[in-house]
């Protein structure tokens, strides 16, 4: 719903700057009063892009002369004709986008022929779309026009550049980038470049095989080398028993052997002693 006028939202978009200066101008969902456009001149010269939807514009009788605009969007608004007046007034156009408008047959997008530059149009939920052979209907009546709600006369996507613009990708403006639309026919490719995305999804799912094949394989190596390395350090540990057991009972048959000697050595002096005793009582 649009709320602020758009005569105000326009001076809030120029930020002191001069009209002249303006190349890009956004106007998205202001209010436009009586449906006409508002505060738009031709002193805007250098304008190349301009977005005026949801404005709740019923006509563009007020659009001012924009000798260099190449992008106009259009989107959520009310029109039904009057496109005359894009000719007059906005002869470089390349893109064009008329989505959600009450534009309803064929004849109402006539005067667009005689913009030689037109390249591409968009025209989904309107309802001339639902017009018998639509399609080739408008590339004929159009012979200029390479994209027709983003995609070409045979089906195929308009080529996608950065951004969510419209966009001129070669010097003549020959292209324009647009979103996909929704319930568009599929074409053969789209089938065959999901099968190609189901392919290398699968893909993605054998080598995650492989890789978890792949660890459970080292883990299961790291397990049995750490179980080996715990059967080494419990028989260091025996061995390390072992060695202290015999250096105990070397200690204790060291103390045994003493002993014994301080033993011997004590007997051998009492008989001594007393051999002494006996001779001095001779």
């Amino acid at each position: 719903m649009p709320t602020m006028d758009m005569k105000k939202r326009l001076n809030l978009e120029l930020r002191g700057r001069s009209p002249e200066q303006i190349k890009e101008l956004v106007l998205d969902d202001c209010c436009a009063p009586g449906g006409e456009i508002d505060g738009l001149s031709d002193d805007f010269k250098a304008l190349t892009s301009l977005q005026l939807s949801g404005a709740g514009l019923t006509s563009l009788a007020n659009l001012p002369r924009l000798p260099a605009l190449r992008r106009l969007e259009l989107c959520n608004n009310n029109i039904s004709g009057g496109l005359d007046v894009l000719v007059e007034r906005t002869a470089a156009l390349v893109n064009l986008s008329l989505f959600d408008n009450n534009i309803r047959d064929l004849n109402s997008l006539e005067p667009l022929k005689k913009l030689p530059q037109l390249r591409c149009l968009d025209l989904i939920n309107c309802e001339v779309t639902s017009t018998p052979g639509y399609r080739s209907s408008i590339f004929d009546q159009l012979p200029q026009l390479l994209y027709l709600d983003g995609f070409d006369r045979e089906n195929e996507d308009a080529p996608e550049s950065e951004g969510d613009d419209l966009s001129d990708v070669d010097a003549t403006g020959d292209h324009c980038k647009k979103k996909k639309a929704k319930g568009m026919p599929r074409s053969d490719d789209d089938d065959d470049d999901d099968d190609d995305d189901e392919v290398e999804d699968d893909d993605d799912d054998d080598e995650d095989d492989e890789n978890e094949v792949g660890l459970e394989y080292l883990n299961r190596d790291n397990l049995q080398e750490d179980e080996e390395n715990d059967g080494d350090y419990e028989e260091e540990e025996e061995d390390d028993e072992d060695e202290e057991e015999e250096e105990e009972d070397d200690v204790e048959g060291g103390e045994e052997e003493a002993q014994a000697d301080s033993g011997s050595r004590g007997e051998k002096r009492k008989r001594e002693d007393e051999n002494e005793d006996e001779g001095k009582g001779n």
